[in-house]
């Protein structure tokens, strides 16, 4: 395996996620800027994040996206083309990911949410199923049979509902969502309750999904869960075997390795 270091970028509604790493190995340190306005203050975080890992960014060997914000892609392309003299690749349009049934996902899927999913199946190549849950802008839950992507589900994000909640409300302060101890109880302290009600309602709902969706499934299906609430849900929710915060990065890097360098990525590249 080469020790190259490739960028590996997640681009989301709320944040620009990037870090480095070789194909098929783990993930480096990450740094993350809000999408909005995105592209200008990724590119001194890149070259940070360089820095830090002792390699220029005209030394990097590719870099590789998954992107759910369309209209921030062609900025950050350009971007990564003017920090490192790379084109960027986009899975999985560019990338695909190792699904058997790949040529059947419809094109609409989520480019992070195959990520996640393939970058579980990766981890726990030896699940029957799988059930992957991304706790982020929106709640995704999706579903993996042997070496199939079968789609998922999307519930509200558990920051966005509580924004949606307070700032449509006169009494109710914002979340801080987080707990003193990990117990569920009742009070009157209102932050106590919004905090409570939260963190162990989406608790409550992921493992109520997770059972329904193993059934559905058929086989076991462990839990894996990722974004930036996944700990604090994971702590209150037995069902949840697996966190992993970087899910998304690991199937993208793992997508680099089944792909083996094919791909070009350097500027004017044929």
């Amino acid at each position: 395996m080469s020790d190259t270091l490739f960028l590996i970028l997640d681009i989301g509604n709320t944040n620009i996620k990037a870090a480095l790493a070789a194909p098929g190995g783990s993930i480096g340190p990450a740094c993350a800027v809000p999408t909005r306005p995105g592209a200008p203050a990724l590119g001194p975080a890149l070259v940070a994040l360089c820095a830090g890992a002792g390699v220029a960014p005209g030394a990097l060997g590719g870099a590789v996206a998954s992107s759910v914000v369309p209209w921030a892609d062609e900025a950050v392309a350009a971007l990564v083309r003017a920090v490192a003299g790379l084109e960027l690749r986009f899975a999985p349009r560019d990338l695909p990911f190792g699904f058997s049934n790949m040529a059947a996902i419809p094109p609409n899927v989520g480019a992070d949410r195959l990520a996640g999913a393939f970058g579980a199946r990766v981890a726990l190549p030896d699940a029957p199923g799988l059930v992957v849950l991304d706790f982020g802008t929106a709640t995704t839950v999706d579903c993996v049979r042997g070496g199939e992507y079968l789609g998922g589900l999307t519930c509200p994000g558990l920051r966005t509902a509580a924004d949606a909640l307070t700032e449509g409300t006169a009494l109710l302060p914002p979340l801080t969502l987080a707990l003193d101890e990990p117990v569920l109880r009742l009070g009157f302290d209102t932050m106590t309750s919004l905090n409570q009600g939260f963190l162990f309602g989406f608790a409550a709902l992921a493992e109520g999904l997770a059972a329904r969706l193993t059934a559905l499934l058929g086989v076991p299906a462990p839990v894996v869960a990722t974004g930036g609430l996944a700990s604090a849900v994971a702590a209150l929710c037995p069902a949840i075997g697996h966190v992993r915060p970087a899910l998304v990065m690991e199937g993208l890097c793992a997508a680099l390795a089944l792909a083996g360098g094919e791909a070009s990525f350097r500027t004017g590249a044929p």
